[in-house]
């Protein structure tokens, strides 16, 4: 069914994908600039959004207010993320012919939020919806993305239990691993888990939840060879760069969301939770807390510093 755009939403929205992407406050002559927009409309745009406590504004730059942060509480970020992998995960299964799983870190357990099965194929070994995060090569995928300092106190609290008889149990040699897997960008393995299966796995961290992400597959060991086992770990590694784009830019337009807290405090709608980003990865955007300690020049930015606005719509 034909629509008539609303002009002023969609301007409104090249205002706020400003502010995303900028992750800075911002004044109004950098947004003309930024955006094409005229000044007055920009003006009126952005006292209605302060007005809706949408925006902030102090020292006549503007941020993310208060009712920003609310509605974004909204959103499920798990789902949001599954929605996105599952086609990507649809795709390689029907190429491969292989059950491939997608997984977040949540402690010492991996939570299985997508799967993917070959009908007549090979089904998964373990259906649970969690699974411990050292008994397979999913494990060791998330953990190379760890500091070593935190690696080794997981395996100072945990056992490394031996599956099979090529299980890696020795917590060094485990430590090695990991460090083979930084270089590689995947993670295989030959029955060391389960007696004559492979698998492969690429972790990936998704910023707006805060955690590692795996995916993962795996077949019968003596159907494959060791190349095509490699073969397989590349392509994975190929979906999650693609993953991983995708992740950079939803994680931009929740960049601030470290700044929500402070804004309920000041505004007086503490209480609410805020969004998972804010609870598990606070530190990575603390420097966005104080607004009113980060400057932007007065003279507007150049193109490239703050991006130009799209040509969807040059009338605007």
């Amino acid at each position: 069914m034909a629509f008539k755009e609303v002009s002023a939403i969609y301007k409104c929205m090249d205002i706020l994908d400003l502010l995303a992407r900028n992750n800075a406050p911002v004044g109004i002559s950098e947004i003309v600039a930024a955006t094409g927009l005229n000044k007055s409309t920009v003006y009126n745009i952005l006292h209605s959004l302060v007005d809706l406590t949408v925006l902030h504004k102090t020292g006549g730059k503007y941020y993310f207010g208060p009712k920003f942060f609310l509605l974004g509480q909204a959103i499920d970020y798990e789902s949001l993320l599954s929605s996105r992998v599952q086609p990507l995960l649809e795709s390689f299964t029907e190429r491969t012919r292989l059950t491939t799983s997608l997984g977040i870190r949540s402690g010492l357990k991996l939570i299985v939020l997508n799967r993917t099965v070959v009908p007549g194929g090979i089904d998964v070994i373990n259906k649970s919806k969690s699974r411990p995060l050292l008994d397979g090569v999913h494990g060791m995928a998330a953990l190379s993305l760890l500091p070593d300092s935190e690696i080794e106190a997981i395996l100072d609290r945990s056992e490394l239990e031996k599956f099979t008889p090529k299980t890696l149990t020795d917590k060094r040699r485990y430590l090695r691993r990991i460090e083979e897997i930084r270089q590689t960008g995947w993670a295989t393995e030959r029955e060391e888990y389960h007696p004559g299966i492979w698998a492969a796995a690429v972790a990936f961290m998704v910023p707006f939840l805060g955690t590692q992400a795996v995916i993962w597959t795996f077949g019968l060991d003596a159907r494959i060879s060791d190349e095509n086992i490699r073969a397989h770990a590349a392509s994975l590694r190929s979906m999650v760069d693609r993953i991983e784009a995708e992740s950079r830019v939803m994680n931009g337009s929740w960049a601030t969301a470290a700044a929500a807290d402070e804004i309920r405090d000041s505004s007086g709608l503490r209480g609410g939770r805020s969004p998972p980003q804010v609870e598990r990865h606070a530190g990575q955007t603390a420097r966005l807390r104080s607004p009113a300690k980060k400057t932007v020049p007065d003279k507007p930015k150049t193109a490239g510093t703050i991006p130009a606005r799209s040509a969807k719509h040059p009338s605007r």
